[in-house]
């Protein structure tokens, strides 16, 4: 495995190395670049480094500037040599990618360093490259356009939700039902069914009526009554293929019944102080609903067409891209979840985000083709308008702002804002098909049949 290098090495003020540089394709998203720097340069940059070494370094028996260049090489030469190295290989690598025109999308890989007092530096370094590709005719492309109709009945659904977010809680010695709020604890149990120390979640408050545990865990605790006890299973997470379960003892602590407002113009009012009468928090919701529905529509057409482009393309992605776009993803996994993960979870991880990460990737390269091609740009007053709505938005002052803004969050806004105007372009070119569908149909369910009270 060769040393790794940044894309773009740091530039050093001076002149350039005069690198000479074989270029070499090894497929057709990798470059071997063969790069040679001058005897004499490599000379002159060890004998610069000794000269300001003589200067400050102090031995005993020797005074400050007066001592003898053989001592200094006997005791500092290999040292300032593999610095000197070391340096030099930064700028060679900068000055052979401008020199071979090149322009690396991952990390390069420097292998065969090579160098003895008098010769040139000598190097090769692997390079990954955007492929060639030719980017289909977007307005050869059609794709269907979602028109989602808000039905009366979702906007029961709709309400329905609204009466559960103001549902009153209310204690109750009953058994448990579905429209129970029950607070629990989750007690994890091995293979004999003996509880494992230290594996327990105390007073998790479950609400049966929005299925987060599962219905298997909604079948087993419906029934019982404070004190109870059950056991369920749920999947377990794990790096294994064949799929496996964990085992808990549940106990019911508190159960209580969800009691529903009922839905009439105080509950209108209720919600949103603005409102008079419960039919315009109806006209409110649908018009929310559409808008919402709406984008949706559009966010699914966009990905369509997305892949239509990378189904009508054919390239590959660079393989150390991929794999440095996979690390990326576990480290932010990790600061997520505050741990790190064994290698196994990470093999795991990497094989079942592998085919994402190469959509996302390939999107990315044919993206960056639509912007040369069509020589997209954020100007400064595209950025300035977009930090003073922002600014509106989050009720600042733009000075304000700005000044809270970092380096990172200001390159979000100008990506977002370069993506928008990719979007656009697919936008005014690309075909679309209207299709009218009921939201229900859209969002992939079935009529709920619930009848508001």
């Amino acid at each position: 495995m060769g040393v790794r290098v940044p894309p773009f090495a740091p530039r050093k003020i001076g002149v350039s190395l005069e690198v000479q540089v074989q270029k070499e394709q090894k497929s057709p998203v990798e470059y071997e670049l063969k790069v040679s720097v001058p005897a004499e340069v490599m000379t002159s940059r060890i004998e610069t480094a000794l000269n300001e070494l003589a200067g400050k370094v102090q031995l005993p028996g020797f005074r400050a500037g007066h001592i003898p260049r053989r001592v200094l090489i006997q005791r500092f030469g290999q040292q300032v040599t593999q610095e000197a190295i070391q340096e030099t290989l930064q700028e060679a690598y900068r000055d052979a990618l401008t020199e071979s025109k090149t322009e690396p999308v991952s990390p390069g890989e420097m292998n065969d360093v090579q160098y003895k007092q008098g010769d040139p530096l000598t190097f090769t370094v692997k390079v990954e490259v955007i492929p060639e590709f030719t980017l289909p005719v977007l307005s050869e492309i059609s794709v269907e356009l979602f028109h989602p109709s808000v039905e009366e009945e979702d906007l029961l659904q709709s309400l329905d939700n609204l009466r559960e977010s103001h549902a009153v809680l209310t204690p109750s010695d009953e058994p448990v039902t579905r429209d129970c709020v029950i607070q629990v604890d989750l007690q994890e149990l091995d293979p004999s069914g003996f509880p494992i120390v230290g594996r327990v979640q105390k007073d998790l408050e479950v609400d049966l009526d929005r299925g987060v545990l599962g219905e298997d865990f909604a079948a087993k605790v419906i029934g019982l009554s404070e004190g109870d006890t059950a056991v369920v299973e749920f999947p377990a997470r794990s790096a294994e293929k064949e799929p496996k379960t964990s085992r808990y003892q549940v106990t019911v602590h508190h159960v209580r019944r969800k009691e529903l407002p009922p839905l009439n113009d105080d509950f209108a009012r209720t919600v949103n102080s603005k409102m008079e009468r419960l039919d315009d928090l109806k006209g409110d919701l649908k018009k929310y609903l559409e808008a919402r529905a709406a984008h949706e529509a559009r966010e699914r057409m966009f990905h369509s067409v997305v892949d239509e482009l990378l189904r009508k393309v054919d390239f590959i992605v660079p393989p150390r891209m991929l794999d440095d776009y996979l690390d990326r993803m576990i480290e932010d996994a990790h600061r997520r979840q505050k741990r790190q993960s064994d290698p196994k979870e990470i093999e795991h991880f990497k094989e079942e985000h592998r085919a994402s990460a190469i959509w996302n990737l390939r999107w990315y390269l044919l993206r960056k083709k639509i912007i040369a091609e069509r020589q997209l740009e954020v100007t400064d007053d595209d950025y300035a308008a977009e930090v003073e709505k922002l600014a509106r938005v989050d009720n600042r002052s733009v000075a304000e702002f700005k000044k809270r803004l970092t380096e990172q969050q200001e390159e979000h806004i100008r990506e977002d804002l370069l993506e928008r105007k990719v979007l656009a372009v697919i936008d005014s070119e690309v075909q679309t098909i209207p299709r009218p569908v009921s939201l229900a149909e859209f969002e992939g369910r079935t009529p709920s049949g619930i009848i508001s009270a």
